[in-house]
């Protein structure tokens, strides 16, 4: 992958697949600019990144508050001098509850968060680019995103409304050579899915990889959950040189699972 020299933006970059995205940046030889909410997480981080050097930048900061991420990619621009990559990476999962019960503060945090968030960064990241006349933006959205899930409609809403927002800045954006692309994970081996597996019980591993007609899932053909570095390397394609004439498209990193 040919990310040497690159400057990329990562949200949600202090765990998970934000963290392995940064990782594999820095030990392709590009530098990376890591943004999160989570104080803690984001020490752990850059303390888990220290041999990387001054090849990092850190800053706290809410994916969807537009001049708290102005304010952070403005600062990682001016320690590296560019941004030539964002990945928005940033989002939160819909504990399950029936739409009939949903609560109206819930659905407005998954919305603020999935969708906004993805709009306040890619924004803020692309007013850049412009001017550079170069960039690539990846953001990552969720099978969910085009697979209906029980009990799930905000989150299945916020997820189809990134998938559908990045075709249209990827028409938008095009003009001035920005590329952007979207990243559809299934299950992944993440702190979000641990969480899932205290608030939902063991058997969501069981009814993920097999399927539950119960739960309307299809199942994974692999017969196994993706690691954080399955959803970085695909990440890294679309920020690369390698990927120069790609824009606007949708890969499912999921085992086959949309292919049911």
């Amino acid at each position: 992958m040919r990310c040497s020299g690159k400057v990329i933006g990562v949200t949600g970059g202090a765990s998970g697949i934000g963290l392995e995205t940064a990782r594999q940046v820095l030990e392709c030889g590009g530098a990376v600019a890591i943004f999160d909410l989570d104080v803690q997480e984001l020490d752990r981080a850059k303390a888990g990144l220290a041999q990387y050097g001054d090849r990092v930048f850190a800053a706290v900061a809410d994916s969807a508050d537009s001049g708290a991420m102005t304010r952070v990619i403005d600062q990682a621009v001016q320690t590296f001098g560019r941004v030539d990559g964002m990945v928005a990476n940033a989002g939160i999962r819909m504990r399950s509850v029936p739409f009939t019960e949903l609560e109206e503060s819930v659905w407005d945090e998954i919305i603020r968060v999935n969708l906004r968030g993805v709009f306040v960064t890619c924004r803020a990241a692309a007013r850049h680019m412009i001017s550079a006349k170069a960039g690539s933006i990846v953001t990552i959205a969720s099978i969910s995103g085009q697979v209906a899930r029980l009990d799930q409609s905000a989150y299945c809403a916020s997820k189809a409304g990134v998938i559908q927002l990045s075709r249209a800045m990827a028409l938008e954006l095009a003009q001035y050579k920005i590329r952007v692309n979207v990243i559809c994970p299934g299950t992944v081996n993440t702190s979000m899915f641990q969480k899932a597996l205290l608030q939902d019980g063991e058997k969501i591993m069981h009814d993920r990889v097999y399927g539950s007609a119960m739960r309307f899932r299809s199942g994974i053909p692999l017969r196994q959950i993706a690691e954080p570095d399955d959803l970085a390397s695909s990440i890294l394609f679309f920020l690369s040189d390698d990927a120069r004439h790609i824009t606007g498209q949708t890969l499912f990193v999921d085992g086959g699972e949309s292919i049911i």
